[in-house]
């Protein structure tokens, strides 16, 4: 079998987003497998609509009966375009993703991917939830985003991580991986570090990782408090999220974040909002420590409960690294994907 993955050339850049790592994962995967052949087909930003539709018909002309897998709104319309005009493919998958835009642009995005999805085959989602958007008649399946089988990070190597990063052994170190958007909670994190300075807890460091539009604010906050770090881009999330004592989550809205399944893999322990696919994904009390969106003091109050309870901590992250284990390996992923390709 050979699948054409179809997404924006914005998802191939050299900072991937966490979906964009996810695609990156399940290519690795299908490339292994002695069951399907894959290669990816890049939309190009700001190239005219018919020039890409040409050579989207000429890579599937290259490989007739291919599966056409495409992943994102632009790219979802697209491949349904190049099927109703004849696009010689054996099944069309589109994957729709909650849009990282959270204003109308985002909303019309949304909108407009879940109204054509009778157009595909199959329509994908990572948050369960999300497959309520889509309207009567449409085939949506569940198929979270996965990632591959890495052993817990040993006391060693979060040593290593910890100096790394200039971590203090001392310190109870807390941090996100998250794009720098108000969607996923960034100002909630800078306030919960100002009521960490206000009761005198310095004990706790709070980091930031990422890029974004924020940026400029977390770097000026990051002047002013004490106990908030900003490293910029992370190269190596795995190791970062080695030298953490607890991987914050605080997002306002969210799909599947690659990042939370990484701290999960990590055993990490989680302190993440009720908002987005996160309660389909971890309980609180289990595998995670569940607050309400939006809520810096509960955030700020949940990360010192954990610093002053590391058993605690320890027994949420070993939990949410068995809830990883049980739902969130890539093998597991490719193969509901596979069954999906054929029908």
């Amino acid at each position: 079998m050979h699948v054409l993955h179809l997404l924006s050339a914005g998802r191939l850049h050299s900072h991937p987003s966490g979906c964009e790592r996810a695609v990156q994962a399940l290519l690795w995967a299908q490339r292994a497998s002695p069951e399907i052949t894959a290669d990816v087909h890049a939309l190009s930003r700001g190239v005219p609509v018919r020039v890409q539709l040409v050579a989207l018909l000429d890579a599937l002309r290259l490989a007739p009966g291919s599966v056409l897998h495409t992943h994102g709104h632009a790219a979802n319309l697209l491949g349904r375009l190049a099927r109703c005009v004849g696009a010689p493919m054996a099944r069309l998958v589109s994957s729709a993703y909650l849009p990282e835009d959270a204003g109308w642009r985002g909303s019309c995005a949304q909108f407009f991917d879940a109204l054509s999805g009778y157009l595909s085959s199959v329509c994908t989602v990572t948050d369960p939830f999300y497959a309520l958007q889509f309207p009567p008649g449409v085939r949506v399946e569940y198929i979270p985003h996965a990632l591959p089988l890495i052993p817990v990070p040993s006391p060693a190597l979060r040593a290593q991580a910890r100096g790394a990063y200039g971590f203090a052994p001392e310190q109870f170190v807390v941090g996100t991986l998250h794009r720098l958007l108000p969607a996923k909670g960034i100002a909630e994190v800078l306030e919960a570090a100002r009521f960490a300075v206000r009761w005198d807890r310095r004990d706790v460091t709070f980091v930031l990782a990422g890029e974004g539009p924020l940026q400029g604010l977390v770097e000026a906050a990051a002047l002013e408090l004490p106990n908030l770090r900003y490293l910029g881009y992370v190269e190596a999330p795995d190791t970062y999220l080695a030298g953490l004592d607890a991987f914050v989550h605080p997002v306002r809205r969210d799909g599947l974040s690659l990042a939370l399944l990484e701290a999960m893999r990590a055993a990490s322990p989680i302190i993440a909002t009720r908002a987005g696919a996160t309660p389909a994904v971890l309980r609180d009390g289990f595998e995670a420590m569940l607050i309400e969106p939006q809520d810096p003091m509960a955030l700020a109050a949940a990360i010192l409960r954990l610093a002053d309870d590391r058993p605690y901590a320890q027994t949420l992250g070993e939990k949410a690294r068995e809830r990883y284990l049980a739902e969130f390996q890539l093998e597991r992923q490719h193969r509901q994907f596979l069954s999906v390709y054929g029908g």
